[in-house]
């Protein structure tokens, strides 16, 4: 399953900062159901008083393309969100000048756009899903699913330079915990298969060395279908081996 947000509904997930500083890598599958009418934001690690302090991957509403953000600029990619379809989006904010944002286009197509402008998170106190958030307020909301949600205190790559596009494909399509070396580093995974709250666990999320997180579902986003995975996608419940150290 995935979890549904309507920018209509402002529908919004939203968590305590799970990662504050980098090296950090987050990745999720998404359908964007709308891709023009405003910024749309996919996923923001942000400062919510509104001091500026922000890291966030959004659909740019000129040209639908997918932006990688903070608050000394961005970078844009090439290739346009196509509406109604799956999209896998992975970021690696490796050092200040130096993130990284992958999006595997539905045809198959990868491609890496690197934001060099250089910022270091602060003081970020929240993990936001479909939405900006600035002195409390939220606003460019997202329309559109998101499934296989993760984020980790480490590079994935670990080795600062362009994504490979193999190391996409195994994210996208067998999941973080296929990478026996980074797996370790998850600190939150919420595939949103069976449930939104994460007080209604199943096994099927993972929570690593923060504990369990409560996510609040504002305006009330629900389930619906998932992405196209495949039948060996690795799940923390099915191959705890890879969790030891």
């Amino acid at each position: 399953m995935s979890v549904n947000v309507l920018r209509a509904s402002s529908q919004r997930l939203t968590a305590p900062a799970l990662v504050t500083t980098f090296p950090l890598t987050f990745g999720m599958w998404t359908y964007p159901t709308a891709v023009s009418g405003g910024f749309l934001t996919l996923c923001m690690i942000a400062n919510a008083s509104g001091t500026g302090d922000y890291l966030q991957v959004l659909i740019n509403n000129a040209g639908s393309t997918w932006i990688i953000d903070n608050p000394t600029g961005f970078a844009a990619s090439s290739g346009a969100a196509v509406i109604n379809q799956w999209h896998y989006i992975l970021v690696r904010y490796i050092a200040a000048a130096n993130t990284r944002l992958s999006i595997l286009y539905p045809t198959g197509v990868i491609e890496h756009i690197q934001n060099a402008n250089s910022y270091s998170l602060a003081a970020v106190t929240q993990t936001v899903l479909g939405a900006f958030v600035d002195t409390g307020s939220y606003s460019d909301h997202y329309s559109g699913k998101i499934a296989e949600f993760f984020i980790a205190n480490a590079d994935v790559q670990g080795d600062g330079a362009a994504t490979q596009d193999a190391l996409v494909r195994d994210l996208a399509y067998q999941g973080p915990f296929a990478v026996p070396n980074f797996a370790p580093s998850i600190i939150e995974y919420l595939p949103f298969r069976a449930a939104i709250d994460t007080s209604r666990d199943n096994g099927e999320m993972y929570f690593g060395a923060k504990g369990r997180n409560t996510w609040t579902n504002t305006n009330a986003a629900d389930l619906k279908e998932q992405p196209p995975l495949r039948s060996d996608y690795v799940r923390p419940n099915k191959f705890n081996r890879f969790l030891m150290i």
